[in-house]
């Protein structure tokens, strides 16, 4: 088996009275759906399960994870912490918890505004390092076996594993999941790049230095006829 880090995004709607403005708390935020489609990887409830106690984790404004290497970024600044998961269970298919925050953070007045008007406007996604289980499902996904460890339950703008705080995308047997729509050659070969780095496969041959391209070759290499560049 193999183990790499990932991060989950997650939609973040919240509705009334899960707010306490005062103490801090969003009541019963969802922590972690069992799919998350964009990446193609499951969690199996009884996964999610073992690793509760895991879920108990700092939450940090934004990732501090570098998606060139796949590793975190440590330490993470002092400023940038905003808060914790308490009490993590399981909800269903997945695990939900709540989020104790910091009320005299500077990112408390947006995030507050957001989670009681806008609440798409910011989402959870937690950075946890997974070990897979070798063989990929009948869909094509990636199935974790354990996870090692949750290192954070970051504050980010855009969703991943459920649709809202309390609903997973998948909620309704799948029903709600979206259509793989059909890949470019192009598009295949950057994706089984990713797969290789989330799962900490070695490339098959050798991989040439990446090459620098100034602003100069650019301009001479774009072709605009076929909107393309000739690299």
């Amino acid at each position: 088996m193999s183990t790499s880090w990932v991060t989950e995004r997650m939609g973040l709607a919240v509705p009334a009275g899960a707010v306490d403005r005062v103490r801090g708390i969003v009541r019963n935020v969802r922590v972690c759906g069992p799919v998350s489609v964009s990446w193609g990887r499951r969690y199996p409830a009884e996964v999610l399960a073992e690793a509760l106690p895991k879920f108990a984790a700092v939450s940090n404004v934004g990732h501090h994870f570098d998606y060139a290497t796949g590793r975190p970024i440590l330490p993470v600044p002092v400023a940038d912490v905003f808060g914790r998961i308490e009490s993590p269970r399981m909800h269903g298919d997945g695990v939900n918890g709540d989020l104790r925050f910091n009320v005299a953070h500077s990112f408390t007045p947006a995030f507050v505004w957001a989670a009681e008007s806008d609440p798409k406007g910011y989402c959870f996604s937690p950075l946890m390092q997974i070990e897979w289980r070798p063989q990929r499902d009948k869909d094509g996904y990636l199935v974790a076996a354990r996870i090692v460890e949750v290192l954070s339950v970051d504050v980010v703008d855009r969703g991943g594993t459920t649709s809202t705080v309390y609903e997973s995308w998948n909620r309704r047997v799948g029903a709600e999941i979206p259509a793989v729509v059909a890949e470019s050659a192009r598009a295949a070969q950057l994706r089984s790049i990713v797969n290789d780095l989330c799962t900490g496969s070695a490339p098959t041959a050798p991989v040439a230095p990446p090459r620098h391209v100034s602003a100069a070759d650019l301009v001479a290499g774009f072709d605009p006829s076929g909107s393309s560049w000739r690299g």
